[in-house]
């Protein structure tokens, strides 16, 4: 009698072992790369930041009012390129200018009065070596007279003693003898005068030496006098111009106006008051903004992140490679800032990269594998 199995019996006999064992070898294979992947691989950990911005490395020059005044000049244009130095904004400087042309017509007549003082001294110099060489000069002649007549009187004494020598032995008359005293006491007496003269001369060119001496002294001190108020003209020169200077508005950086005061010639503008930001063209980096309980002591300098923009869709512009230049040691606002540095990569993304961007950076802090992401995931726990 046949079996109502035999086709289920035929079948088993027909599945023998060898499916098997395949089955149960390809699961081990898989498991044994599953279990590579869990404790070889990588996955790597990113930190996140949606407030990240754009920024120049060099920071923004605001240009304010030194001083109060009236603009005269105000024709620069949001977005325009100027150079350091440039006038931007030019106040009203009548007063100031007014004083500076008084002032500076004042000091450029100082030379001019240095140079005639100067003559004369140099004249007072010649006059005094005159005098002295006159004075001199009278008084070696004086000198020489009073000589000469000393001379005369020696003579005349002489020719008095032997006249009197005579006369006592009676061959001579009295009146000759006479005479001879007589010239003897005026010769003396012009010996005298001579004397008289010649210290008179001495002490009138010594007078006239103190006389030119003061005049001298007079002179320099008017030299000195002229000196220190050229210098003192010039300081308040000086600081006229400074004061012309500020009514002048200049960029302080080149680069690029990135704000203008909607003011127009004529408009009064107060101390202070902010007309203009130059932006300068510089390098570009990215600042971004992480929460310190994640970021601070993970994020480190030379990690490498990518930048996304708002506006920009990634997808279509791609992203942009950034590495961390520099973390900061303090938080603020408990805000943690970073600091990255573009890779320079992003010229072939054709993305208008500028001042003020705004979008997210993601920071790839570490790779790790998933046995240990599991294990930290299990000890946060």
């Amino acid at each position: 009698m046949a079996s109502p199995f035999s086709r289920t019996l035929r079948a088993l006999d027909a599945d023998g072992p060898g499916r098997s064992w395949m089955g149960w070898a390809v699961a081990g294979m898989l498991l044994l790369a599953w279990l590579a992947w869990f404790f070889g691989g990588e996955v790597t950990l990113f930190e996140a930041s949606r407030s990240a911005r754009v920024e120049a490395v060099a920071a923004a020059h605001p240009v304010t009012a030194a001083q109060a005044g009236r603009l005269v000049r105000a024709s620069r244009r949001l977005g325009e390129r100027v150079n350091a130095g440039d006038v931007l904004f030019e106040l009203d400087d009548q007063a100031a200018a007014l004083s500076l042309r008084e002032e500076s017509g004042r000091l450029a007549a100082v030379p001019e009065a240095r140079e005639a003082l100067q003559a004369e001294l140099r004249a007072l110099h010649s006059a005094g070596r005159q005098a002295a060489e006159a004075g001199d000069a009278a008084v070696q002649v004086a000198r020489e007279r009073r000589a000469e007549v000393a001379s005369q009187l020696a003579v005349a004494r002489e020719h008095e003693r032997r006249l009197a020598d005579e006369a006592r032995a009676g061959g001579v008359a009295e009146m000759d003898l006479l005479r001879a005293r007589a010239e003897s006491r005026r010769l003396a007496s012009q010996q005298a005068g001579l004397d008289a003269e010649a210290l008179r001369l001495m002490r009138e060119t010594r007078a006239r030496a103190a006389q030119l001496q003061a005049q001298r002294e007079t002179v320099q001190g008017r030299l000195t006098a002229l000196a220190s108020d050229a210098q003192a003209l010039a300081t308040r020169v000086q600081r006229l111009q400074a004061a012309r200077e500020r009514l002048q508005l200049r960029a302080p950086v080149g680069g690029v106006l990135a704000e203008v005061a909607p003011v127009q010639a004529g408009a009064w503008v107060s101390e202070g008051q902010a007309l203009a930001t130059v932006l300068p063209v510089d390098r570009l980096r990215v600042v971004a903004e992480f929460a310190p309980g994640t970021a601070l002591g993970r994020v480190r300098e030379g990690q490498v992140a990518v930048l996304r923009l708002e506006g920009f869709p990634w997808l279509q512009h791609g992203s942009l490679g950034a590495r961390v230049e520099r973390v900061a040691g303090e938080v603020r606002d408990q805000r943690l800032r970073v600091e990255l540095a573009l890779d320079g990569v992003q010229t072939r993304t054709g993305l208008p990269l500028q001042h003020g961007l705004s979008g997210q950076v993601e920071i790839a802090l570490e790779a790790v594998s998933p046995a240990q992401l599991l294990l930290r995931s299990l000890g946060a726990r």
